[in-house]
């Protein structure tokens, strides 16, 4: 019997997804359903080949549109398991730590801190020390506080500085993703004159100042946004060469372009790179043009990862659209319970046409909105089944949690048709290595 395959079902795949003629999902060459049984479910599944394809692809764009003169560093805090990050080292890539954990987390994938550049709104001192001292090759500070805790030290000669500002831009997605607005978390703000009084208190302390750095958010679809921060940077930098006569080496507008987990309009890095080359053309002919700089994470990341689900027990209600569980939800992905993230599944082994329904698929911890799918539609689920939610790659493994005191789902890594766990699957013993009872309530 030939399959009917749903004309429904995302078409196409996935970059790295195939259905084979029997039906069955495969990601990066391996059969899905393989691994949930080797592996068991939740499952992260992350593809080194995706994740290498899709870096290639954004230094290629932006290479071939704006030149030598630009950098891309991998925004590790989409994803920052040291073997997912051995699998891009040996690429023209810098990585952005966000802590001193994502820097222990570099190291251990073999990345010298040469490539590493230190970001974070409110760095401990021990994150300072560690830059300072060249545990980092740069270092993006934040706020006039953290300038004034910089300038206390002695930072190694060549570690880098640049300054966070905020641009004023405030792009449109979910307020929780949107960083590069005025009075918010994130920079010194631009409009005020903030800035500029951080880049003269920087030059008073002896700092050499490498550039500027903006970020706006997350799931950025309007390239017109990144052209404009690059403006309001390159004004910030010819006011501070009027100033001084110094031109800044680097500009940098961060990361968040949009990748298409289900409506957004995925931003493609040749639009991306276009947006900045205009900003750049309608700049005076005598302004010497900086290093750009951008930091993606979640279009590298994304696309490089699904998850496996299986299913259990169904609620269908007369009148209601039908609720089907999964053995994991928010505990894995908190993304649509924190603000509505949208995402895209199929069944591992393919259903008919003739066999989908609209559902609500739910997963198993004790919270209302513990949805992790509204009204997707599917083939008609049942228990044991398995689910791939497509696009997880980023901000899921990191965001993980232990609410419920269910453990934390296992990973496992593939590479050119070969895959192996990186990420070993907690166990109820895991959650409580840390915890201690009081002297008092020991029993002898």
């Amino acid at each position: 019997m030939t399959l009917d395959l749903s004309p429904k079902e995302i078409s196409p795949l996935p970059l790295g997804v195939e259905r084979t003629p029997q039906g069955v999902l495969t990601f990066s060459g391996i059969s899905l359903k393989e691994l949930a049984a080797h592996y068991g479910t939740p499952l992260y599944v992350l593809s080194a080949d995706v994740a290498r394809q899709r870096a290639r692809e954004i230094l290629h764009a932006f290479q071939k549109v704006l030149g030598p003169r630009i950098y891309v560093s991998y925004a590790m805090k989409a994803l920052y398991i040291p073997a997912f990050l051995a699998a891009l080292k040996d690429l023209p890539l810098h990585f952005d730590a966000a802590s001193a954990g994502e820097v222990l987390a570099a190291q251990k994938a073999g990345i010298g801190p040469g490539r590493l550049r230190l970001h974070g709104n409110n760095k401990t001192d021990g994150e300072l020390r560690l830059a300072a001292g060249g545990g980092v090759g740069e270092v993006i500070v934040d706020n006039l506080d953290e300038l004034s805790r910089w300038l206390s030290l002695s930072p190694k000669e060549g570690v880098r500085f640049t300054l966070r500002v905020a641009p004023g831009i405030s792009p449109d997605t979910h307020e929780y993703i949107a960083t590069g607005g005025r009075g918010g978390k994130f920079g010194l703000d631009l409009e005020s004159g903030e800035a500029l009084l951080a880049l003269r208190e920087a030059q008073r302390g002896g700092l050499p100042i490498r550039g500027l750095h903006a970020h706006l958010g997350s799931q950025i679809q309007d390239p017109f946004l990144y052209g404009k921060a690059l403006e309001k940077l390159l004004d910030l930098r010819a006011a501070w060469a009027g100033e001084t006569g110094r031109w800044l080496e680097e500009v940098n507008v961060g990361g968040g372009a949009a990748v298409r987990y289900g409506k957004e309009n995925e931003l493609s890095p040749e639009t991306w790179a276009q947006a900045l080359a205009d900003a750049l053309a309608r700049r005076p002919w005598r302004e010497p043009r900086p290093v750009v700089g951008i930091e993606p994470g979640r279009a590298i990341a994304a696309p490089a990862g699904l998850t496996l689900y299986e299913v259990g027990d169904g609620h269908r209600v007369d009148g209601f659209v039908p609720v089907v569980a999964v053995d994991g939800g928010m505990g894995d992905n908190i993304r649509p319970a924190l603000y509505g993230a949208h995402y895209e599944a199929a069944r591992v082994e393919a259903g008919t046409a003739n066999d989908e329904e609209a559902t609500h698929l739910v997963g198993r911890y004790c919270e209302s909105g513990d949805i992790l799918l509204r009204e997707a539609l599917l083939p008609r689920l049942r228990r044991g089944d398995l689910l791939a939610m497509f696009l997880t790659g980023a901000y899921t493994h990191p965001m993980a949690m232990a609410y419920n005191g269910i453990p934390r789902a296992a990973a496992v890594l593939l590479e050119e048709g070969r895959h192996s766990l990186v990420w070993r699957r907690e166990t109820e013993e895991d959650l409580f290595r840390f915890h201690r009872m009081a002297p008092w309530q020991e029993t002898s």
